[in-house]
């Protein structure tokens, strides 16, 4: 008999064993799948450098053809691989832009990592990496989150706007560089998107860049990238230009008049060889964009006067489509409007107001000197001082008074009202007075009529009261 119980004792032990092993197996497959689940690729090390775990994304982004890595020193491969640093000092470092020399040749990732401690004492390092081709894409996603129209999303019907939406779309085929030309407001970058979404590029990004909005000693390294240390202030581990986060896709360089001589000739360059190299680096990376260019100036007379280079206008130039002002394209300038009183109104929660005759006529006859985006920031001024069911010509900013004029006769079509001497609290209780009409007085419609005005939640219940204006 104690045999027999020995035996079953024994029998219990590996029946045990058995379980926990089977449990450790299922942990293991259990783990190894959410490895591989994950997007991003990772790689983990132990204190000698020795690669315990690498996902399939790893091998992807590390192009090592599907080679078995694990139980191999990390050092083979990569002998200058940040991640052994990381395991002799366990700095950890984030969003570290690499450039490493491996099997298959350079490869430029972006990695994140951080040591691997048990009992105080660091045992390893654990790596994630991306390519820098997939960061670009990622960054081309959420740094240009409008969405690239298609050419037909693009507003107007008139025969000006008609011929420029054919032009770009006939240039958007090929991978010849397009020039923009027009004035500021007439949507150029939304004509370089709608060219973007018609290409055969359309799956790369979209990078746009504002030559005039950026220092010019600032420009170089936006556009180029720079490397780690080029000058003071550098982020550590450098930054990519313009130009790499554009690969395979499109790069849009608006307002390219802007540029200095200097730059326009590191421009062309780059241009030309199809070769650029980050400020401060040494390294030269091909570069595969297509540019479409935009400007208000006029490049010709830039170019006689010495102040653009005349190589870089005809390499630019290669494409002009003219996109045209406002006050040539007429019979869009109410349904604009409307389409601008619709989306505005709908973000405030509110209905849009129509246009009076006298209203409409105004818009029309008015010369609109920041062509559609002064269109469509007068919409939303209008939608702040009517408060009521129709835009009255007293609701438009008060150039439209100033410019208005009867296209018969000459005459002002716009009296010549002096709200100055209305008392401020008639035309205060008055706004309130219409907005509650409009909208309503329940406390959701206050909250909208505060907002349009202007005014905190507070200080329009506050009003409210002080005017006798609740339960109307």
């Amino acid at each position: 008999m104690d045999f027999l119980h020995q035996m079953a004792r024994l029998v219990e032990k590996a029946a045990q064993s058995d379980a926990a092993a089977n449990e450790l197996a299922k942990t293991h497959e259990q783990l190894q799948g959410i490895v591989e689940s994950v997007g991003e690729g990772i790689i983990a090390i132990d204190e000698t450098g020795t690669i315990v775990c690498c996902n399939q994304a790893a091998i992807e982004t590390l192009q090592l053809s599907d080679a078995e890595v694990v139980g191999k020193n990390v050092r083979l491969f990569f002998p200058s691989a940040p991640i052994l640093q990381m395991a002799a000092t366990g700095t950890q470092y984030k969003h570290l832009e690499a450039l490493l020399r491996g099997p298959s040749g350079v490869i430029r990732l972006l990695s994140t990592a951080s040591p691997l401690v048990s009992d105080g004492r660091i045992i390893g390092a654990v790596a994630l990496v991306r390519s820098i081709e997939d960061v670009t894409k990622t960054a081309d996603q959420i740094t240009n989150g409008q969405p690239n129209p298609a050419m037909e999303d693009i507003l107007g019907d008139s025969p000006a706007i008609r011929q420029a939406k054919q032009m770009a779309l006939r240039t958007a085929i090929s991978s010849s560089f397009v020039l923009l030309r027009g004035e500021s407001g007439t949507g150029k970058e939304l004509f370089a998107r709608a060219i973007h979404y018609h290409s055969p590029r359309s799956s790369g990004p979209f990078v746009a860049v504002n030559c005039a909005a950026v220092p010019e000693e600032l420009l170089e390294s936006e556009l180029f990238g720079y490397e780690d240390g080029a000058f003071t202030g550098a982020r550590r581990g450098g930054k990519p230009g313009k130009f790499e986060l554009a690969d395979d896709g499109t790069l849009f360089l608006d307002e390219v008049g802007d540029c200095s001589l200097r730059l326009q000739a590191k421009l062309l360059r780059a241009l030309d060889s199809g070769e650029i190299q980050r400020v401060g680096g040494t390294h030269t990376m091909k570069s595969n964009v297509r540019i479409v260019s935009a400007t208000n100036k006029d490049l010709e007379k830039m170019v006689a006067d010495g102040e653009f280079r005349e190589d870089l206008y005809f390499r630019l130039n290669v494409i002009p489509v003219w996109i045209p002002p406002l006050r040539e394209r007429r019979d869009d300038i109410l349904p604009l409007f409307s389409y601008f009183l619709h989306k505005y109104s709908a973000a405030m929660n509110c209905v849009a107001p129509q246009l009076s005759q006298k209203t409409g006529e105004i818009l029309q006859h008015y010369q609109w000197p920041g062509n559609v985006r002064e269109l469509q920031n007068t919409a939303q001024y209008v939608l702040h001082t009517c408060m009521d069911e129709i835009v009255r010509p007293e609701h438009l900013p008060v150039r439209f008074k100033q410019a208005a004029s009867s296209a018969a006769s000459g005459r002002a079509i716009i009296p010549d009202v002096r709200p100055e001497l209305a008392p401020i609290d008639d035309w205060e209780r008055k706004l309130i007075e219409e907005g509650l009409r409009r909208l309503g007085d329940t406390p959701k419609a206050k909250d909208v009529l505060a907002e349009q005005l202007g005014m905190s939640r507070a200080t329009i219940y506050r009003k409210v009261k002080k005017y006798g204006l609740s339960d109307r």
